[in-house]
């Protein structure tokens, strides 16, 4: 539907003139009626009307004045001008600010609405031409971000910055400024669409405050923060764990690296993936800061890669399950892990075990930590089994 404003210091006449127009026919509707430009003014800073029908001679501020201050002000209206035969002349000077329809006094209905329909066929081209532009650009900005999510995939994947490429996804002016890595880790093992609702929230939250690229790197998603810690950034950190925990019913574990640069990402997403593995299944629901890990290991080497621990969990018989339980965590112990490692490797499987009739049983496996987090106890229990098996640390 289009908007048109009356404007003429007479009222008779800006009524008659709203009377001549169908405003159905053309699809319009009224934007208001206004005595003088000034009021006028004031109205169509509220209203933003598409066409805008005015009188030339007006106290207080003239056809002329509304409509050169439309212009300075950048309020795209569209103007038809009554005016006299001897203003004619004075009126023509509207044509420096685009204006094409004049109509002489007194107004002839059929002109009016000859006026009427090619300014709002004006108006209509123009506002498809807006909508195919934001369209082009809202695809163009999809593409663009797709692309950079992949740039910086394969430089968090290999451990490297590519140069050479770099300019292509980070402004020149940008690429200096202070960055953070933030690593997310979704609880239990995450579906894709888990994951991708993870992303989307992440670009809705952070995304409208900060420079963001979001890239899924296996369980983990590396958040890519144009911004340093700050109370706001916190909050909508927390902001994020507390909606996915809503939709899904699952937590977000989230951990944040230290300040760096563009250039540093790939070593800022180790540190922040790092500190994750080290405080896995926490009690803490806190997001993990910089230095604040719940256990700082001498060196990286002494991480313990739990990816390994997997394919132990596919025992023959219940028999040799304390057996295998007892060695990988003291072999987590022993390689520098923390307890909390050894539950991450334990907690939630589900493990099938093929009893001497050849009947499958499925066994669950609950990990409970001690108060001061020394003790780490594994619960497993089945149809036909329930056994307690503590490690101390």
């Amino acid at each position: 539907m289009f908007t048109v404003m009356i404007v003429d210091d007479e009222p008779l006449i800006c009524k008659g003139i709203s009377a001549m127009i169908p405003w159905e026919e053309l699809g319009a509707e009224s934007a208001g009626l206004a005595e003088n430009g000034a009021e006028a003014l004031e109205r169509i800073r509220k209203v933003n009307p598409d066409i805008i029908i005015t009188d030339i001679r007006m106290p207080v501020m003239d056809g002329l004045e509304l409509i050169a201050a439309c212009s300075e002000s950048s309020l795209k209206c569209h103007f038809i001008l009554l005016t006299g035969y001897k203003e004619f002349e004075y009126a023509k000077k509207a044509m420096h600010y685009g204006v094409k329809q004049y109509i002489l006094k007194p107004t002839d209905p059929n002109l009016l609405i000859k006026a009427l329909r090619e300014e709002i066929s004006e108006v209509a081209a123009e506002q498809e031409a807006v909508s195919a532009r934001e369209k082009m650009q809202r695809q163009f900005k999809k593409v663009a971000t797709k692309a950079a999510e992949q740039y910086w995939y394969e430089c968090l994947k290999f451990n490297r910055f590519f140069a050479a490429e770099f300019s292509c996804y980070v402004p020149v002016e940008s690429q200096d400024h202070e960055c953070v890595c933030v690593a997310m880790y979704i609880e239990e093992k995450a579906m894709y669409f888990e994951q991708f609702i993870l992303k989307y929230l992440t670009y809705e939250v952070l995304g409208s405050l900060y420079r963001v690229f979001c890239v899924i790197m296996g369980n983990q998603m590396a958040v890519l923060v144009e911004h340093t810690p700050d109370r706001e950034f916190l909050m909508a950190l927390k902001q994020i764990k507390q909606l996915f925990n809503n939709y899904l019913g699952k937590h977000v574990m989230i951990s944040i690296s230290p300040r760096g640069t563009y250039r540093m990402m790939p070593r800022l997403y180790e540190k922040a993936s790092a500190a994750l593995n080290r405080n896995f299944w926490s009690a803490s629901d806190e997001i993990l800061l910089p230095g604040n890990s719940q256990k700082t290991h001498a060196a990286a080497s002494s991480t313990v890669d739990l990816n390994q621990y997997k394919t132990q969990m596919a025992v023959s018989s219940v028999e040799v399950m304390e057996e295998v339980i007892s060695a990988s965590l003291a072999e987590i112990r022993d390689g520098g892990g923390t307890v909390e490692e050894g539950k991450q490797m334990i907690a939630g499987q589900g493990i099938k075990i093929e009893l001497k009739e050849g009947i499958e049983e499925k066994l669950y496996i609950e990990v409970v930590c001690s108060a001061d987090g020394d003790e780490a106890t594994a619960i497993i229990s089945g149809g036909h089994t329930n056994f307690v098996y503590a490690e101390r640390n």
